[in-house]
Parts: structure tokens; C-alpha cells; sequence
């Protein structure tokens, strides 16, 4: 669920985020990726949080907003470790239990991919540590331990 900068919980509907005049925001799926989605995407891969910080407010862009590949850029950032980008995605009101397009949440992609700064920080959010699989429907742990060795 897409989320700008504050959410209602619970949401006053069903897979309707609601920004904070009351506005109706898309799901992530329901939104048509563009440009200034894949200039986020750039900025966490450049690692730039000014930048994501300006296209999350100016743009008002969805940080776990899922391209064709089912990537985002919340995602991506817990991915290759960018704690700073993190941080403003986590203050700009991320839906922390959204999932990539396998059905990873970003703890677990976190922790799978060995950043223990980022695992740590969204443990102190309280990011939820479990997830479901997108193809067997399972419901698993996150294996924290893979982020903190």
C-alpha cells in the first residue's frame, strides 16, 4: 500500500492508502510506473537521500511503489545496504510490510543480502518479521541471522 506521508491504521479501506488531507492513493499495483519512479529507483541506487528525499515530497512518489520486475525503490534500498535512503523512506511513512515482487519484505531481502545496519534499523521500527511467498502462498520467518554474522 502506497502511503504519503502518513497512513490511517486501519486503512479506512481495503488496499486504499489515504495521504494526509484525505486523499486517495493507489495500491502498488494499480499505478503506472514513469520517469520520476525510476529517477527514485536512480537515487537509491546512487545512494543519494537528498534526492530521494525531494522526488518522495515533490513528486509525491510511492517509495514501495513494484516496477515490471517487482522491484522498488524501498526495496532496493534494504537490498544493497543504503541506510540512508532507509531513513527516508521509514520518515516519509513506508508501508513496511509491503513486498517485492517474490514476496520478500524488506527484512527479509535485508537480511538476505547480508546488511546488518539495515536489518537492525527496521528491527527497531518493528518491521514485521514475517512474510508470505508469492508462489507457494507458505508463510515463513525472516532468517535475521543472515544479516547480523
Amino acid at each position: 500500500m502506497c502511503v504519503w506521508p502518513l497512513y490511517t491504521d486501519p486503512p479506512l479501506y481495503p488496499g486504499v492508502a489515504v495521504g494526509v488531507r484525505g486523499e486517495e492513493l493507489s495500491d502498488t499495483w494499480g499505478l503506472d510506473w514513469n520517469k520520476s519512479d525510476e529517477r527514485l529507483l536512480q537515487a537509491v541506487e546512487q545512494n543519494d537521500p537528498d534526492k530521494v528525499a525531494a522526488l518522495l515530497v515533490k513528486k509525491r512518489l510511492c517509495a514501495s511503489k513494484l516496477d515490471s520486475d517487482g522491484k522498488s525503490a524501498f526495496h532496493m534500498s534494504v537490498s544493497r545496504g543504503r541506510v540512508d535512503c532507509l531513513e527516508v523512506f521509514l520518515s516519509h511513512g513506508v508501508d513496511m510490510s509491503s513486498t517485492d515482487g517474490s514476496g520478500l519484505s524488506a527484512l527479509h531481502l535485508a537480511a538476505k543480502n547480508g546488511h546488518p545496519m539495515c536489518v537492525r534499523r527496521l528491527l527497531q521500527v518493528r518491521a514485521p518479521p514475517r512474510g508470505r511467498d508469492n508462489v507457494s502462498h507458505q508463510e515463513h520467518s525472516c532468517p535475521i541471522g543472515w544479516g547480523l554474522t
